[in-house]
């Protein structure tokens, strides 16, 4: 790709330009600081989304008085941000984010920077401590400094920003109470969007969580080690499209009260140690499109009434301790999945023949239940179908023949079953299939030698006694030659005959 120097046309700007917009051109590179430095009037600088690399000159923007608007975002800056930044009085919006950028956030930002009302520095190497003085940034509506290496307590009275929209403060290492910090945002009445993951975070999730402003649509709070029960006021904050409670230490019931989250689009309680059952009334979830509540100690059935989602694509809830059959209005409601995994839970029954209509199906995972009849044929009129895990079960019969018409198949895992009759030859032609699991079966016959078969990291077959052929890397028995055989018992047949005479 060729690159133009964006230097050598702003050496020919006037000076009292106001507005520098050179943004979404991953053509543009080089060094640029030192013409903008002469650029004394400009108000707005908008240079994202380009391919500027190496560090800020210390004294790049000094003589900007009027300087309203940073934006350097999604360039290959690097070094450590100049504290002249910081000194700019008039700046409304500084954003730095998604560059390699080091250094820390100055204690007396607050002091240098009364007008600030968006700060992003999200995507890189900071360091240090969040600076306290923040709190007094009255006029902030923005706060996004996520994926960093930003330490310490945060023990900033969020009560103060009156007029705060998104707090983004995802992946560093933070520490603090969360408690006190969602007790300080009650009065965010503004509050739209709370990322909290990934961090150290511990205590109690505070009831006060449902007195978050009725204007928040996202919270994110998961991979933080929080324990305590979901509030149940949660069904107040009705304009919630996403939820993140994952990976912490939440026990209790998931609250049917979620039923009045009318918006709720994605829903993620994974990795937790909630109990008891599934909500009848998620059903009535409209606008879902992801539910994921996998890894808990969930109980009871799977709700017939999900399969009424019908924007629902994503379904996880393997590794609990679901029970009851699977079903057929799953399948056969106007829910659409492209993801389904229900692995890992004392599952029973047949799979539902309504799995036909899941056209739009690229994985399904029912690994480890105890399903149990023939593998419906329906199932082989998914076209793109891509992973398929249905191992350690009490499925049997044949693999059906509608199994040729999986040709976007890349993994397959039907082992530990009563599954019986001969091994596929089409699998051989499957062009992207590349792990294919048919053991600890009844298989019987020739084992075909090209496509996966013949790859023997990719197949595997052992607990199958009545196969043979092959190849060589298998270790599995010749198959002897029909005819021969045939022969071979029509001599034995006459020899007998011939003794008894």
């Amino acid at each position: 790709m060729q690159q133009f120097r964006a230097a050598d046309a702003l050496e020919h700007c006037p000076t009292h330009l106001k507005y520098l917009w050179i943004y979404s051109n991953y053509k543009l590179s080089g060094p640029i600081f030192k013409v903008i430095a002469n650029l004394t009037s400009l108000e707005h600088i908008v240079a994202k989304e380009n391919a500027f690399m190496g560090i800020i000159p210390d004294n790049s923007f000094s003589r900007m008085a009027n300087l309203t608007e940073l934006d350097l975002s999604s360039n290959k800056l690097s070094g450590i941000i100049p504290q002249s930044i910081f000194n700019i009085s008039s700046l409304q919006i500084l954003d730095l984010s998604s560059n390699h950028l080091q250094g820390s956030i100055p204690s007396y930002i607050a002091f240098t920077l009364p007008q600030l009302q968006f700060l992003s520095l999200h995507h890189n190497y900071l360091s240090g401590p969040l600076p306290i003085s923040i709190q007094n940034l009255t006029n902030l509506q923005i706060i996004e400094l996520s994926v960093n290496n930003l330490i310490g307590n945060v023990s900033i009275n969020f009560g103060h920003l009156h007029n705060l929209q998104w707090l983004g403060f995802r992946y560093n290492n933070f520490e603090g109470n969360i408690d006190f910090i969602i007790t300080t945002l009650v009065n965010c009445t503004k509050l739209e969007k709370l990322h909290l993951r990934g961090n150290h975070f511990t205590g109690v999730l505070p009831k006060v969580l449902a007195n978050l402003s009725t204007s928040l649509t996202t919270i994110s709070i998961g991979e933080n080690p929080i324990s305590g029960a979901i509030p149940i006021g949660i069904g107040n904050l009705i304009n919630l499209t996403y939820i993140s409670m994952v990976e912490g230490q939440l026990t209790g019931d998931i609250p049917p009260e979620l039923r009045k989250l009318h918006k709720m689009e994605k829903l993620f309680l994974y990795s937790n140690r909630l109990t008891g059952e599934i909500p009848y009334s998620f059903g009535n979830l409209s606008h879902l499109s992801t539910l994921s509540l996998f890894d808990n100690s969930l109980q009871g059935i799977i709700p017939p009434s999900l399969g009424r989602c019908e924007k629902l694509l994503y379904l996880y809830l393997d590794k609990n301790n679901l029970n009851g059959y699977l079903p057929n209005e799953l399948f056969g409601g106007s829910a659409k999945f492209i993801h389904l995994e229900m692995s890992d839970n004392q599952l029973e029954g047949s799979l539902p023949v309504e799995i036909s209509e899941q056209i739009n199906l690229q994985t399904l995972v029912i690994s480890g239940n105890k399903l149990s009849g023939e593998i419906p044929q329906g199932l082989g009129n998914l076209p793109d179908l891509q992973y398929l895990y249905m191992d350690d079960n009490l499925f049997c019969g044949p693999i059906p023949q509608t199994f040729a018409l999986l040709k976007s198949l890349i993994e397959i895992d039907l082992s530990q079953n009563n599954l019986l009759g001969p091994l596929p030859e089409n699998f051989s032609t499957f062009p992207m299939l590349i792990y294919l699991n048919l053991s600890c079966n009844n298989f019987e016959g020739k084992v075909p030698t090209k496509g996966v078969y013949g790859n023997a990291s990719a197949v595997f077959l052992d607990g199958n006694s009545n196969l043979c052929g092959g190849i060589r890397e298998l270790h599995l028995p010749k198959c002897l030659d029909k005819k021969r055989m045939s022969h071979a018992v029509m001599l034995t047949i006459s020899i007998t005959s011939a003794f008894l005479g």
